[in-house]
């Protein structure tokens, strides 16, 4: 979308930009994708999640809605790395389930019904899903900057194994994502955490069952919850989400609603069910 960005910001428009163009500064994004068209637009991009990122949104003349993968790994670490409590020597573990819309509408064999019906695969794993960089690069920020964070404010990307897997359903995504904390917290400290983070947030609702994505399907709202394991030591934090709701659409009109002044919710309280 980059070229339409551009012309749309010469016209003196603001946007909204669903695709992965702006959501990366211009290094990141080269890396990941190649150079990008037009690099300075960047420094005008604010990245959408706006449970981490509000203060950044309003009056942003750009806003990044940010990737699917990267929203529900992000929201279910994100309470953990404020707090200081992710290992940089530890990678979490991410392994994101996800429905076939994620892939888009392209012609492709894995999607073909024959190949996906009663099927489950990995794809890109081991470092190489694009949606990583969005991953290390909120957790990092969020533990060098602490509860409210800032798209261009210095920050190291905190590594993440990351391992996606296509799953025979439409939409939705289940994360599980796996760490050891700097400091060990049980399953009622653990869930407090994530309550008192995201206290006040209209889409996003911690509880203590374990979160399914036939939950979520259709809207914008994110499910999350947290296990401790006793004999690991380990916590794992879950977060469902729809992938074309908070994953994409949803996302966009809340951050759109946030740059713009209209209350966070306006629109968001429908929802949809095609495809």
């Amino acid at each position: 979308t980059a070229p339409w960005v551009r012309r749309a910001l010469e016209a003196g428009m603001r946007v909204i930009d669903l695709s992965a163009d702006s959501r990366l500064d211009a290094a990141r994004y080269a890396e990941w994708y190649g150079p990008h068209p037009h690099p300075n637009d960047l420094e005008l991009a604010r990245y959408g999640l706006v449970e981490a990122y509000r203060p950044d949104l309003p009056d942003a003349r750009l806003v990044a809605a940010p990737g699917c993968n990267a929203t529900a790994a992000s929201l279910a670490l994100l309470p953990f790395a404020a707090a200081g409590l992710l290992d940089r020597e530890v990678p979490p573990v991410v392994t994101v389930v996800t429905g076939a819309s994620g892939a888009g509408r392209a012609t492709a064999l894995p999607l073909h019904f024959s190949e996906l019906d009663a099927n489950a695969r990995p794809y890109k794993p081991a470092g190489t899903h694009r949606h990583l960089a969005e991953i290390e690069g909120n957790l990092g920020r969020a533990t060098e900057q602490g509860r409210w964070l800032s798209t261009h404010g210095a920050f190291r990307p905190l590594p993440v194994s990351f391992t996606p897997q296509l799953a025979p359903m439409v939409r939705g995504i289940l994360a599980t994502c796996t760490v050891r904390l700097n400091e060990e917290l049980d399953q009622d400290a653990a869930i407090d955490r994530m309550r008192a983070y995201y206290e006040g947030e209209p889409m996003v609702h911690v509880q203590d069952a374990l979160p399914e994505v036939k939950s979520v399907v259709g809207s914008d709202r994110t499910l999350l919850s947290v296990r401790h394991d006793v004999r690991t030591g380990l916590m794992t934090a879950f977060a469902t989400i729809d992938n074309l709701g908070k994953g994409a659409a949803g996302q966009a009109v809340q951050g759109f609603n946030v740059a713009f002044g209209f209350p966070e919710t306006t629109a968001l309280e429908m929802e949809g069910r095609w495809p």
